[in-house]
């Protein structure tokens, strides 16, 4: 059951992070545009937001054990399949 529990707590800190981050990111963005509502330190603000939501990511990966990053390009799985495809003229 606490593995249970520690898996549910991590998988909200991720969607803690990511809502954080985006809603950030929206903020930044548009706090460029000349009639928007938002002023220089919300765009201050919401640089700071998006490192908290990486953070808040992070720890969720790490509290739900997702923190292992499987790098599956595309391009080295059928290099890896086909070595010796490629000829040389």
């Amino acid at each position: 059951m606490k593995r249970v529990h520690t898996s549910l707590i991590g998988n909200a800190l991720m969607v803690v992070g990511l809502v954080l981050s985006v809603s950030s990111l929206l903020i930044a963005l548009l706090s460029q545009a000349e009639g928007s509502i938002f002023t220089d330190s919300w765009a201050t603000g919401s640089v700071l937001g998006i490192f908290l939501g990486a953070f808040f990511w992070l720890m969720g990966a790490q509290l739900s054990g997702r923190e292992k990053v499987c790098e599956k390009y595309y391009l080295l799985r059928f290099h890896q399949r086909h070595p010796h495809r490629r000829r040389h003229s």
